[in-house]
């Protein structure tokens, strides 16, 4: 019941990683997992010093059989306020800086859309979801532009996550964008088939 009007955006950020916080413990505290949260800004990419540490931290707490959280400090840094007001998820680069420090196997982005399309789906009923993409080879209708931003006939934040996705993939990690649905974590650990996959061919789904 706060008055939200009285707060800035950075402190209405520090108010929501509580809540955040307190979301993740609580889907975790039935099976007698902790979880911890590591808060991060772009400098600390900077130092090899902060960088080890958070690796430590992160592995730390996986060793342990506990799930580490990270997001972006946004009270320090306002960057991802105002990418996410241009729409734009800094998250997901952050992400790729994450699996990147830890040498991860595979990461799985999540988006409000199933994956990636050959069209914008909220424009185009016709759009098609791609099974996989090729790195090397990309689909047409999918641009990368003189600057190295990856941009799509959609909109929104896709092409961000799919420029983030790409650098993963590069790295030879298994690496697959798909939607919020119910258990996709899960149905992702197991292989099973989600969302789109970044890999060695261009496929569309036939369902």
């Amino acid at each position: 019941g706060k008055d939200d009007s009285r707060y800035d955006k950075p402190q209405l950020s520090s108010l929501g990683q509580a809540m955040l916080m307190s979301r993740w413990k609580f889907a975790f505290d039935p099976y007698g997992i902790g979880v911890g949260q590591i808060l991060v800004t772009y400098a600390n990419w900077n130092s090899e010093e902060e960088k080890a540490s958070i690796k430590n931290c992160i592995l730390g707490l996986l060793e342990e059989g506990d799930i580490p959280v990270l997001n972006e400090s946004d009270p320090v840094s306002n960057k991802e306020i105002v990418s996410m007001e241009k729409r734009i998820s800094e998250n997901d680069k952050l992400t790729s800086m994450v699996t990147f420090l830890v040498d991860a196997n595979a990461v799985l982005f999540l988006t409000d859309e199933r994956g990636v399309y050959t069209g914008d789906p909220k424009r185009d009923p016709s759009a098609k979801l791609y099974e996989e993409i090729d790195i090397r080879n990309m689909p047409l209708d999918l641009v990368i532009s003189s600057g190295g931003a990856l941009v799509t006939k959609g909109s929104g934040g896709i092409a961000q996550k799919l420029d983030a996705a790409i650098n993963c993939a590069r790295q030879g990690m298994l690496t697959v964008i798909a939607s919020r649905e119910e258990d996709v974590i899960l149905r992702f650990a197991r292989g099973e088939s989600v969302g789109t996959r970044l890999g060695a061919s261009n496929r569309i789904r036939e369902k």
